[in-house]
Parts: structure tokens; C-alpha cells; sequence
């Protein structure tokens, strides 16, 4: 119980709920070692965090003090712990979701829970692998940069399966919606997320380089720099897991796959829009670019739209700012800089950003659970880093 509470204000640097509850379990069916202590994130609240512990487990420690079976299991159980509100939120979301399929079901929504249901826990699940490779120490065995491809592959025909479930035919299977264990992604999700968080500037390159490289070397981080890239794994809401996963690119991610997927989820997508999508993410640096896409995906004519009525609305009515934590800070940054800037480049791009994330029709259906704005907040990026750019 002490240990718990030590761990959880080591992560969090705040005081742990009210109360912990650790439970002793005679019996463990899992043969996994890491679920001899085991989270209970649907039994937990902000007020009360509950554990189990395999009992043999306590016996094993107690006879070979050495063993760090415990402590590197109850690190990835107390990330998850320390995961927790987030967590919680997506259940929310994907539990009102499932609610709604049982009264309206569809094979495009029954698909699609089950991805999301699939990146939930691909995100929790790097979360609390990195926190145990980098507070335990351990060292992967593997060449990092060999995890990747593997990793991608197993990703890729996750989705095509996930494809396969929206015209469903005698072998589709929800099932097949996940991320096959031979590819190792206990060892490839924390490498992602840590270049997730690197793409996304929350922490310098040259500390997620040397993670990754202590990763093969065990040449250990200091505590000091092992806990900033774990607050910074923590701090990263779904959308922008899921946006990072995009941001990554081809090489890390099937996103030509996953845009398919969307794609197929809105029925009335357009192909071309797709492709259009997947050149800004492949070319961020390009104003020409930036603009020539956005222009193809929502038109002309849109471009010239009155942004004062929707920003004034948007200001008003945010939507998800718990998953969006950037969202409002951008939008308001590209408003002043349309309205204020005597810089015509600028002006262009702030406010092509602002019309394509105001109008309706555009790549990806805002409406998608948890794809539906990734869209959005890509070319919102990618408008704010121009603007860098341009300053500089």
C-alpha cells in the first residue's frame, strides 16, 4: 500500500486519491506475468484506485528478494493507474457509442468501435510498457528500429480486416481487429508514442534519441529525464494519439490504409480527398502545398466564407476540449493572425486552416468517432507550424 502511494505521487508529482486498495487474489488464470498485479480501471475513480496482486506472487518476492517480477509489474499497473482520467473518458465515449449500437447496429459502427477499441488500448498499453522500461530499467533485447516494420505490417492488416467488417463476409471477424503479439508492440507502442510526443514538440529529439537508444544499449535515462517523457506520455489526449499516428507517416504507419478505412466509414467520402490529405501530411513544409490541398478538399469558393459568425460560435461551444487540449489556443492564434497580420502569406494560410475546420464538407466526416476530426487538427497544425515558419 505505501509503495503504491510513494509510486503514484513519483509519476504524477501530486498526492494519490484518498484511498488505494490492494486485493489479494489466490488465483491468477492469466499466464501473463504483468497481470499478476493488475489495475482495475472499471472499478477505480478519482477518489479510489483498486489493485490486485496474485498472492503467489508476494511468496515469490518474499523468497528471492532479488526478483523484480513486482516492482517492474506494478510500475505498468501504476501507469495505468496514473492513466487513469483519460482512460476513464474513453470508456465514457466508447461505452455510449456501444449503447447506441445496440439499438442501431451496422457493421461500419461495429467496426469501427472495435479500431477504436483497439488504439484505446494500444495507447494505454505504451504508456504503461514505456513507464516500466524506463523506471525498471529494462532493456529491450531488440534493435528498436527493427520493431518498426513488423509493427506496421501487423497494423496495416488490423485495418484491412477492420475494412473487411464493414461488407462483411464469412470471414470477417472483429476479432481480427487488433495487433498481433508476434510483432512485439510491448516493444514497439512505447517507441511510437515516444516519437508521437517528440513529432508533437513536448519533448527535445535528442532525449527521445537517447531513450531509444538506452532502450538497446541499457545505457539508462536519469530519473529526471525518464519522468518528463513519462508526463509528457501521459498528457497526450486519444485525438492526438490517434493524430500522431498520422503525423508519423507511411514509414511507422499504414495511414494510407487507415484514410481508406475513413474513407469507407462515410460512404459518401471522395477518394481524391484522401489522396489529397496524405500529400499535406507527406509534405508539411510546403505553403503552395498547404494551400492547393486544403483549396481541393473544400473548395474555392468556401475559402472566401465569413469566419467572424463561426469563430465567435466556436468560442462559445467548444467541442471535446478535454480531447482537443490544443485546439482553442490554435484557432484563436489563426483568427488574430487572419485578422491582424499585415503579412498576406500569413493571412492566406490562417485563414484557409480557419474555413477548412469550419465548413462542413471535408475529407474525413466530423461525425466518425474518434477519426472525425483528425482532419481537422492535421491541417490546424500544419497551419500553426507555417506560420512558425514565416516568423522565423
Amino acid at each position: 500500500m505505501a509503495y503504491a502511494n510513494l509510486m503514484y505521487w513519483e509519476i504524477l508529482k501530486k498526492d494519490p486519491p484518498q484511498l488505494i486498495t490492494v486485493n489479494l487474489v489466490k488465483k491468477n488464470d492469466n499466464a501473463n506475468q504483468f497481470m499478476a498485479v493488475s489495475f482495475l480501471s472499471r472499478k477505480s475513480d478519482s477518489d479510489h484506485l483498486l489493485f490486485e496482486i496474485h498472492q503467489p506472487l508476494i511468496k515469490q518476492v518474499l523468497n528471492d528478494p532479488t526478483d523484480r517480477t513486482y516492482a517492474t509489474a506494478m510500475i505498468h499497473e501504476m501507469m495505468h493507474a496514473a492513466d487513469h482520467p483519460i482512460i476513464e473518458r474513453i470508456d465514457k465515449v466508447l461505452d455510449r457509442f456501444e449503447s447506441k449500437l445496440k439499438r442501431d447496429n451496422n457493421a461500419s459502427n461495429s467496426s469501427l468501435l472495435h479500431t477504436l477499441q483497439m488504439l484505446k488500448h494500444l495507447r494505454a498499453d505504451s504508456i504503461a510498457n514505456l513507464g516500466r522500461f524506463l523506471l525498471a530499467q529494462m532493456k529491450m533485447g531488440v534493435s528498436v528500429y527493427d520493431l518498426f516494420e513488423p509493427f506496421r505490417q501487423s497494423f496495416d492488416i488490423a485495418m484491412k480486416n477492420a475494412i473487411s467488417c464493414i461488407t462483411p463476409s464469412e470471414s470477417s471477424r472483429y476479432d481480427n481487429i487488433s495487433i498481433d503479439d508476434s510483432c512485439h508492440p510491448e516493444y514497439a507502442g512505447p517507441c511510437i508514442l515516444l516519437m508521437i510526443i517528440s513529432k508533437f514538440g513536448l519533448v527535445k529529439n535528442e532525449l527521445v534519441k537517447e531513450a531509444l537508444q538506452g532502450f538497446q544499449t541499457g545505457h539508462y535515462l536519469e530519473k529526471r529525464d525518464a519522468m518528463t517523457l513519462l508526463h509528457a506520455a501521459l498528457s497526450l489526449s486519444f485525438a492526438d494519439f490517434i493524430k500522431g499516428l498520422f503525423l508519423l507517416g507511411e514509414e511507422y504507419i499504414p495511414v494510407r490504409t487507415v484514410l481508406e478505412y475513413c474513407n469507407l466509414l462515410q460512404q459518401d467520402g471522395k477518394e481524391e480527398n484522401m489522396e489529397a490529405l496524405l500529400l499535406l501530411i507527406e509534405q508539411p513544409q510546403h505553403v503552395s502545398i498547404f494551400n492547393q490541398v486544403v483549396e481541393q478538399i473544400i473548395g474555392k469558393e468556401v475559402l472566401t466564407m465569413n469566419l467572424d459568425s463561426p469563430y465567435q460560435d466556436f468560442c462559445m461551444d467548444l467541442p471535446n476540449p478535454i480531447d482537443y487540449p490544443s485546439l482553442k489556443t490554435n484557432i484563436s492564434h489563426l483568427y488574430q493572425v487572419m485578422k491582424r497580420s499585415n503579412n498576406m502569406t500569413e493571412c492566406q494560410i490562417a485563414r484557409n486552416a480557419l474555413a477548412y475546420y469550419f465548413t462542413n464538407e471535408k475529407a474525413i466526416n466530423d461525425r466518425i468517432i474518434g477519426f472525425g476530426r483528425v482532419d481537422d487538427l492535421i491541417v490546424i497544425d500544419h497551419a500553426i507550424h507555417l506560420l512558425k515558419n514565416c516568423e522565423s
